[in-house]
């Protein structure tokens, strides 16, 4: 089993289905989550937060996914973000990393694939950078 203990992960979804799925099973290999069910909100929250990383939906009404990470790299914010979206096409992926994220991951959620996805942004000798 892997261990997330360590890891503080901002879940950034207008789903309350999917934040409840993707927050079970990030909380049951140990990590600490909190949510935001906008882009707007994920932004602020990610500011101020003591986060490792963020998973940022891409697909949201008002502010998408990739505004939102278009904003945050402007501000400043250098931990990773990563997209979680249906958009599976490489297409999708450009654009998510051209928006400033560190990586694209698709849904439907797959448990396995995505705790190894987050203990990957836990170890220090990760280095994945942003477009």
């Amino acid at each position: 089993m892997l261990n997330l203990k360590n890891m503080r992960v901002l879940v950034v979804d207008d789903s309350p289905d999917n934040q409840i799925l993707i927050g079970f099973f990030l909380s049951s290999a140990g990590a600490s989550v909190d949510y935001a069910d906008n882009g707007e909100l994920g932004m602020k929250k990610a500011l101020v937060g003591d986060y490792s990383m963020v998973l940022m939906d891409i697909q949201m009404p008002d502010m998408d996914g990739y505004e939102a990470t278009r904003r945050l790299r402007k501000c400043g914010f250098e931990k990773p973000i990563v997209a979680v979206t249906a958009l599976a096409l490489q297409e999708f992926r450009d654009l998510s990393l051209c928006a400033g994220c560190n990586d694209h991951f698709t849904k439907p959620v797959d448990r396995s694939k995505l705790i190894t996805l987050v203990e990957c942004y836990a170890s220090p000798v990760t280095v994945k950078q942003y477009h």
